[in-house]
């Protein structure tokens, strides 16, 4: 996704915790943890599938100011990394969000099918929605 805000803008904002709801499986976002300078850390964050609330924690492990940045998700049976990184180009800024989840336990192999796919459905539609809003 393109958008016309620079790679700085666009940083800033993916240091804000509410900046991630709606994108990926981040349906609520809790407990926003920052570093001194006012990097973000972490959050706890849930998500619905379903019946099912799922719930888990998200743990910046890679930063690259006006970069990238990779959050490792992990919601106990269910884990994995939602990452976006920034490329300069002549207007402004290319944006990429990626997700990639993968299941650690019993239960969650079961019915990992239908839960992958609901976690990963509209993530192209969410990093527009989001680009759109910056």
């Amino acid at each position: 996704m393109t958008t016309p805000q620079s790679a700085a803008a666009i940083w800033k904002r993916l240091n804000d915790p509410d900046t991630w709801l709606a994108i990926g499986p981040v349906e609520g976002v809790d407990n926003a943890e920052l570093s001194t300078d006012g990097h973000l850390e972490g959050f706890d964050w849930y998500t619905t599938v379903g019946p099912r609330k799922i719930t888990g924690t998200a743990k910046v492990t890679e930063s690259t100011k006006n970069q990238s940045m990779t959050l490792s998700l992990d919601a106990g049976e269910l884990v994995g990394d939602l990452s976006a990184s920034l490329d300069k180009n002549g207007k402004g800024s290319d944006l990429t969000v990626s997700i990639d989840i993968t299941s650690k336990g019993g239960m969650a192999s079961l019915f990992f099918p239908v839960i992958s796919e609901v976690l990963g459905r509209g993530l192209p539609e969410q990093v527009e929605e989001f680009a759109a809003t910056l």
